[in-house]
Order: structure tokens, then sequence, then C-alpha cells
């Protein structure tokens, strides 16, 4: 066998000839001949010949000579067959198993050298499938096959190296991914890798191997389900990167299965339109490359590193081959120049290999990390619901000043602005005098700035009651009243809110200008007591001995007032003695001693 060596002897002088004619023959299944006659070397084919029920044979006259003793085929367009005089016959280079059939099916793609058998006269290709280039036979040369020898082992050498490195290449990284996945299977984008490793090792194998295991048909179905199976891989490879693999976005992966392999089966099934359909699976797998290069630079801020980066750069390197391949495939370039495809592929690996490792060894950062992971998202949870705490509080801070304004302002239009109200209707009405209008117009602006210095106590109860005693001790004095003062020592620390002691303070001016105003109560005496009751409720008495009792509307009004503020009930006690009476506050919510 003529091994690797021979690449490195110098081309020696031989008497190569070569194939510059050929008598192609074009025919539909069992008719008569579309065309007949003597083409050129390269031969382009037609549009409408690519198509699966059209035969297109070749038949080269052998040379007289030492030069017809061997025929070098650099590639012909589609899988063919070839005989001698009707027999069929093995390559001399490259060797193939003895237990091939004789009438097998040579790969296209891959350069063959035949030895012919001594007075051989016709040889005949055969194409045994739809072509795949625009050409049909590309180039073929005559002479010894020690000449051809050297040549053929360049070109082959130069055509499959490309591939084996990427085939090994996949099959290497397809069982490490494997191996690792049995041993972490909760990585999901190992299996996924692996599934790109076979789908390419299959390739790769699939464009190199010289004898078709499969007919024609069989071997283009096999290549358009890898193709198939290449384009699901990929995206279903940037859903486990991104971690979306879930069954929002797997459903459209399973779409897009079925929207590709229906069709295919149907045109297998029912033997019609297999080429458009081939056709149509590799321009959706030729536009599913930039869909992935967009979609990993949206998504690239949920890829660690620059491994998002490294993946897109490895998917263009992969369009850019691709669109030079196909402009070949549409006869742009020239047949013979070499595919470089499975290169871009073996890039893409290396890439899909970088960006892998990375992503298993982030699962397992996060797997031996996992308590200080959690502890980390611990505290941060327990500082955003701090932050969520002081924002509630905040808030309820703002809603219970604004309640506390808005009782307030009740407040003070139920006490001191319906006293002045009614102070301004008995000017208008002429039962007040403006000269007399001093003394109460006073007594509003004490009121006022008692319900202030009230509000100013923070709901202190005693402070508060202290500042209005002081206000009215003048007055009382000017008409010889007296007020005696009593607060028990558990009724020290009580508070009101603002705007029930201000109700409290209201109420309590209006009965002490009430009693003020009248002649008949000089020398009368007020007992002012303030305690907290077994149900810690506040309890404060007002007791009157001398003085003529309140009028039933005062009462009423100040009943009014003192509910408004729902801090509980007002009552008035007529006593036995003459002259005697009781009016007690108290609270239906609890005091609350001072923290």
């Amino acid at each position: 066998m003529l091994g690797p060596a021979m690449l490195a002897l110098p081309a020696l002088a031989a008497e190569v000839t070569p194939v510059e004619a050929a008598h192609r023959v074009v025919r539909i299944d069992g008719q008569a001949p579309l065309d007949d006659r003597i083409v050129a070397v390269p031969d382009a084919l037609e549009v409408l010949w690519h198509a699966p029920h059209i035969r297109i044979h070749y038949e080269l006259t052998v040379p007289d000579g030492p030069t017809g003793n061997g025929l070098w085929l650099q590639r012909v367009g589609a899988p063919f067959r070839l005989t001698v005089d009707g027999q069929a016959v093995q390559p001399f280079l490259p060797e193939l198993a003895a237990t091939r059939s004789d009438d097998g099916v040579f790969n296209g793609r891959m350069p063959f050298l035949f030895a012919l058998p001594a007075g051989a006269r016709t040889v005949r290709i055969e194409l045994a499938g739809t072509v795949y280039i625009p050409t049909g036979l590309v180039a073929a040369q005559w002479g010894l096959p020690s000449d051809l020898a050297i040549a053929h082992l360049r070109r082959h050498e130069k055509m499959s190296r490309p591939t084996e490195i990427n085939t090994v290449l996949a099959s290497v990284l397809g069982a490490l991914a494997l191996i690792l996945w049995l041993v972490r299977r909760e990585v999901i984008m190992l299996p996924i890798f692996a599934a790109i490793c076979v789908t390419l090792t299959l390739r790769g194998w699939s464009y190199t191997v010289a004898q078709l295991p499969l007919n024609t048909e069989q071997a283009y179905l096999f290549n358009s389900l890898l193709s198939v199976s290449l384009t699901i891989s990929v995206l279903a490879s940037l859903l486990a990167l991104t971690n979306r693999l879930a069954w929002r976005h797997t459903r459209w992966l399973l779409f897009i299965a079925v929207l590709l392999l229906g069709p295919l089966a149907l045109a297998q099934w029912i033997g019609e339109a297999m080429v458009l359909v081939r056709l149509t699976i590799l321009i959706v797998g030729l536009l599913n490359i930039p869909l992935c290069v967009w979609l990993l630079f949206r998504w690239r801020a949920e890829i660690a590193g620059h491994a998002a980066y490294v993946l897109i750069a490895g998917l263009c390197v992969l369009l850019a081959v691709s669109l030079h391949d196909l402009s070949w495939t549409l006869g742009y370039l020239p047949p013979l120049r070499i595919s470089y495809v499975s290169l871009a592929f073996a890039v893409l690996l290396l890439s899909y290999a970088y960006i892998t490792a990375d992503h298993v060894l982030r699962n397992l950062h996060l797997v031996e990390n996992a308590n200080v992971v959690l502890n980390q998202q611990v505290e941060r949870t327990r500082h955003e619901l701090e932050e969520s705490h002081q924002r509630l509080i905040q808030l309820q801070g703002t809603e219970a000043r604004r309640g506390e304004r808005n009782r307030l302002v009740s407040a003070l239009h139920m006490g001191l602005g319906q006293r002045l109200s009614s102070l301004a209707e008995d000017v208008s009405r002429g039962h007040i005098v403006p000269d007399r209008m001093q003394a109460p117009l006073e007594m509003c602006i004490q009121s006022l700035r008692q319900l202030l210095s009230a509000h100013q106590t923070d709901g202190a109860l005693v402070p508060a009651l202290a500042t209005w005693r002081h206000a009215w001790h003048a007055r009382l004095e000017s008409v010889s009243m007296t007020m005696r003062w009593r607060v028990d020592d558990s009724a020290d620390s009580l508070h009101l809110p603002a705007h029930a002691l201000i109700a409290l303070i209201d109420s309590l001016n209006l009965l002490m200008e009430h009693l003020w105003s009248r002649q008949e109560n000089q020398g009368g005496t007020l007992e002012l007591h303030v305690t907290e009751d077994a149900d810690q409720q506040l309890l404060l008495s007002l007791k009157g001995t001398g003085l003529n009792a309140p009028t039933a509307e005062l009462v009423a009004r100040i009943q009014v007032l003192w509910q408004s503020a729902c801090m509980g009930q007002f009552s008035f006690d007529p006593l036995d003695e003459s002259q005697s009476w009781q009016v007690c506050w108290n609270t239906a919510q609890s005091s609350q001693a001072t923290p």
C-alpha cells in the first residue's frame, strides 16, 4: 500500500493526460435520452437536471498506450458507480475492504484512482443520485497508476485532513462530555454538547467514507437528519447556557423539529420534492447561525465572563466558511476548490468546549460553595426586607400624621370653630354689643393657646391640665371661685392622642366659660380629680359645689365633642346636695404609661 510518506517525494516527470471530453447521456427513468452528446470536462449541468428521476452517465474511451492503464477521478458531482467494459472495478487508491460489493456506490466528494484491466476500451461513470453541485464530471486524468498515485495522495490528504481533524476532535470531546455527564447528571449542557459532537462525528464520517454504506437516497436522507440534529442541538445549547431550558422555550424547539422533519418524512413517503425539502433544511440550518449569534448577543449578560463572545466568534467563523462553500456549491467558485467547513466546525467545537467547561466549572463552584452563596442570598434578602420594613414604617408614620392632622382639624372645628361661629352670629343679631366683644374674643384666643400647648405636650395629660388650670386661675379668683386639684399617682404618666387631649381641653374650656359667665356662681367650688380605674381607663371628674348645673344644651354639646374624638363617654350626674353636680370624662381605650 502506498503510504503518506509518498507525499514527501518530489513529483517525477510522468505521462499524464487530462480527460478533456466525455460522452454524456441524460435520460429520465425508462425513457429515451433527453441529451446525448460529447461534452467538455468539467461538464456544467442544467438546473432542471438536479432531480432524483434524472439519470446521467458518462462514457470515456480509454486511450491507447501505457497512459490508458490508470484513471484518476479528482471529483464527481454526485455519488457514482464505475464500470469498465460493463464490469465493476475496485479503486486502486484508496483501498477498500474485501467485503465490499463490486457494484458499490462511491463517494463523489473524494478522489479515486482506478487501475484499469489490460485491454480496457470504455469506462462508464454513472451518477447514482442527484448532483449536489452544478457540475457532473469535474476533472479526470489518464496515466499509469504509479504516476498518478502521488498526486492522488496529495489531493486525498488535502481534502480529508480537515474532516479527519474535526471527526477526531468531535469524538474525543463528545466522549468526555458523556463521561462528565454520568458524574454530573444535573448539568444538562453536557448531553447537549455530546449530541453536537456525535452529529459532527457522523457528518465527518459520511463526507470522507470512500464507499457509501447506504444507497444514495438513504445517504442524502441521513445527511438531512444530521443537519436537523445540529440545528436543534445548537439552539438547545443556548437555552441550557442561559437556564431557559423550560417548557415555555423547549416547545419552540419541538415545533422547529416537527416543521423540519414533517416535510422530510412526507417527501420520503411520496417520493417527490426531496430536493426542495433538503434545500430548505440546508437554508434553515444556515439561517440558524445568525439567529444564534443574535440570541447570544442578547443573552450575553446571563453567560459569565467572555464565554458568550467566544461562542459568537466560533459561529461567525462557521457562517463565513458556510457562505464560501455555498457559493462553491452554487457554481460561483471553481468545483475543484477545497471545502473548509470541517475546520470551521472544529473551531466551533473548541468554542463549545470552552463555554461548556466554563459552564460546568461554574456549576461545580456553585455546588461547592452552596452554603456561602445561600448565606449571601439570605443576607441580601434580609437587607431587602429591612429596607421594605423601613419604607413601610415611614409610610405608616406619614399616614398616621395625616390622620392626626385631620383629627386635629376636626377637633378645632367642633370646639373653637363653633364658638367663634356662635360669637359671630350673636354679634350679627345684636345679642352682644361690640364694646363687650373683647372678653369673648380673649377667651377664644386663650382657648386656642391652650389647645396649641396641649398639642405640644406630646399627649401628656397632667402637664396639659396644669397649663389649663394656670390659664383659668386668675379668672376664677376674680369671681371668688375656688378650684381644688387632685391627681393620683397612677395618672402621672397618662398619655392621650393629641386629638383626644385637645377635645378634652376644649370641652373643659366650654364648661368653664359657662360657669364663669354666670354671676350667681360666685363663691362656688370646683374639685378636679384625675385617676386611672381598674380597667386602665382614664377617669376625669369635675365636681361643682355651690354652682348652678350646666345646661342640657351644653352637656349635649360636650358629649358630641368628646365622642367625636372616639375616646369614650361624657356623663353628667346631679348630686343630692343643693347646687352640687359632677361631670365625668372616661376613655374606652386603654391608657398607656410613658415608656
